[in-house]
Order: structure tokens, then sequence, then C-alpha cells
């Protein structure tokens, strides 16, 4: 609300707030493992996460970008943590959230990032599976 009412009272302003998903330096992927065997341990997140070169790079591309009033952009990895399918971890964790986009696939993460592609260019990098 503050940032709504700054870009009506500043129009010449631009504001970009980054919601940014569970942070992950590279060197930390390993602690994945546990949550593999206990998946209700990163539940929370919808098992996401992004990586910290990332969000360093978004960043960027936000401070960099051209945009004018107030926007909001989620940031998260492409992929999800797991390596079992969201769709199966979501029935079994959050009864009745099991509606997916026609396009979902595996192991796509839950947050859609576009809304940063679209403003700014930016798409997430780094994966753990690359590790």
């Amino acid at each position: 609300m503050i940032a709504d009412s700054l870009s009506m009272r500043y129009p010449q302003t631009a504001l970009v707030g980054l919601r940014i998903n569970n942070v992950i330096p590279p060197d930390d992927y390993g602690r994945f493992e546990a949550e593999w065997e206990d998946p209700s341990r990163s539940k929370g997140n919808f098992w996401s996460y992004i990586d910290a070169r990332d969000v360093g790079t978004a960043y960027r591309a936000a401070l960099e970008g051209t945009s004018s009033g107030h926007e909001v952009c989620l940031i998260a990895a492409a992929d999800t943590r797991a390596k079992r399918p969201l769709r199966e971890l979501m029935a079994e964790y959050y009864h009745g959230y099991d509606s997916f986009a026609a396009d979902y696939q595996d192991p796509r993460s839950a947050f859609d990032c576009s809304k940063m592609k679209e403003l700014f260019g930016w798409t997430p990098t780094y994966s753990w599976r690359d590790s």
C-alpha cells in the first residue's frame, strides 16, 4: 500500500517489489537430501527455492530495467527442489489443491515468474539439478 501510494504521489518514480522465495546458496544444495526423505519439511513454500546468484541478477535486472508505477514480481527457481512430482506432493500434503495449468510439466516451480521476464527480461538461470 505504501508503494502504491508513493507511485501515485510521484508518478515519475518506478517502484519494484521482488517477492523472493527461499534463497539457497549453491553450496547448500546438499540439504535438499533430507527433504527428499521427508517432503513435509519444505511443503510450506511448495518445494520452491531460488539460487542466491539468481537473486542478484533479479535485483540487477529490476534496477537497470524500465518500468513505471509500482510492480510486484515473484522470484523463484524454474524448478522445484523435490525429487517427487509436484502434482503428487500437492495431492498428498494439500488436500483439494490438485488443479494445475494445462501446460504444467514437472519439475516446474509452482511460482510463475513470467512478469519478471516480461518487464525486465529476467529468468532464473541456476538449478540444483545442474550441480
